[in-house]
């Protein structure tokens, strides 16, 4: 009887699944944190003349829809229409495309995010991009940021919970697979990506330094990277991880 030397049996084994990489786009991808944020601000100014709360973890759901929802309910007494939200989406555009336009270094991928999405599409994984961001906003910071925009783009027009959004992107990464979809991980770089994350029991990588890696750490990331240069490392820790340790709260 001819037996796979373990090797063989781990190529056999990668050819009849699939591994799924699904990342953050804001903060993990693209250095855009500020900038959204500022943009997003000065959005609802300028449409409905208050100044939203900015601290982004108070909210129900830490997203532009659920964000936009919840602000605007608390100004306007009631649940704000289609028409409403869709100027704000226009307005938060415009600001994104002129500041795109005026400083784009405030658009700058993540270290090492351009050649890491290669990797990983070159070695069979499947990627997905599954964010906060409305889809007109994702696209200008993809664009400006010149990460691929060709990866599968999944956001929170319509789905305020990035559960949601997250299950939108799995849905999808198994449709294309057509086979098993072996291994799935979430990459992000705040504390609700986590909670995601753990919700939904995905393996889960952390991005970011300083007090936003000791955030994440506190909060249940069993690894964070600064950034994607290290390849080696990245790769290895998308492979290995595990879910959160626990859920934020």
């Amino acid at each position: 009887v001819h037996r796979r030397s373990p090797e063989a049996s781990r190529r056999h084994l990668d050819s009849m699944t699939s591994r799924l990489a699904i990342f953050d786009l804001d903060g993990t991808l693209a250095a855009t944190n500020e900038v959204d944020s500022d943009c997003f601000v000065e959005a609802v100014q300028a449409e409905f003349g208050f100044a939203p709360g900015s601290d982004w973890s108070a909210y129900q759901h830490c997203t532009d829809e659920g964000i936009a929802v919840e602000a605007l309910t608390g100004h306007l007494g009631e649940t704000p229409a289609a028409l409403q939200l869709n100027r704000l989406k226009r307005r938060f555009a415009d600001l994104l495309a002129s500041a795109a336009a005026a400083k784009p270094h405030l658009f700058a991928p993540v270290a090492g995010a351009p050649a890491l999405l290669r990797h990983l599409a070159d070695s069979g994984w499947l990627l997905c991009i599954a964010t906060g961001a409305w889809r007109v906003s994702a696209e200008i910071k993809l664009r400006t940021s010149g990460l691929p925009e060709a990866v599968p783009l999944f956001c929170s027009d319509g789905m305020p919970s990035r559960e949601a959004i997250l299950n939108a992107a799995i849905a999808h990464g198994q449709a294309i697979a057509g086979t098993d979809v072996s291994r799935i991980v979430a990459v992000g770089d705040a504390v609700w990506d986590i909670a995601a994350a753990a919700n939904l029991a995905l393996p889960f990588l952390g991005v970011g330094r300083g007090a936003r890696a000791a955030q994440l750490r506190e909060a249940g990331a069993l690894a964070v990277v600064p950034d994607f240069l290290d390849l080696r490392e990245t790769v290895r820790c998308l492979e290995i991880l595990s879910p959160p340790l626990s859920r934020p709260r």
